[in-house]
């Protein structure tokens, strides 16, 4: 016969089964994940392996822009700070530009110039976008980390 107490301690573990099972990992977007911190200029390349076909180059940036912070808003804006480094004393301390997203593509659009999204993880953004063939490279690649 059972007493009561293992059928609590019965009923009390199922409902901890139950529980556990019902919850769900949130499954964050590209925009949440995009939106989801102040990026800075990333330096090293997290996922090479995401590259385009064909000859690359990495965007270079002055020692001015490490301290910069790049994040994405929700209304649509892409908010630039140019933190306490500056590259020239006339430098406005930050802008705010318009970007979009579309997942479908994978297309990302800032202040009007199309790139292609080569990596999206809440560690790394990697875009891209085409360059001319006198360049001798065939992409230029942008890290925000």
């Amino acid at each position: 016969m059972k007493t009561i107490g293992q059928n609590t301690i019965y009923a009390f573990l199922f409902l901890l089964v139950i529980f556990f099972f019902s919850c769900e990992k949130e499954n964050k977007t590209e925009l949440d994940i995009l939106r989801s911190k102040a990026w800075k200029i990333g330096i090293i390349d997290k996922n090479v392996e995401s590259n385009p076909r064909g000859k690359i180059l990495y965007n270079s940036f002055f020692e001015c822009e490490k301290d910069d912070s790049y994040v994405f808003l929700k209304n649509g804006l892409l908010k630039v700070d140019h933190g306490s480094e500056r590259c020239s004393n006339d430098h406005a301390q930050g802008k705010e530009m318009e970007y979009s997203y579309d997942k479908n593509t994978n297309q990302l659009v800032i202040d009007g110039i199309k790139y292609q999204v080569l990596d999206m993880t809440e560690t790394q953004v990697k875009y891209c976008a085409p360059l001319p063939p006198v360049t001798d490279y065939d992409w230029i690649i942008y890290i925000l980390q």
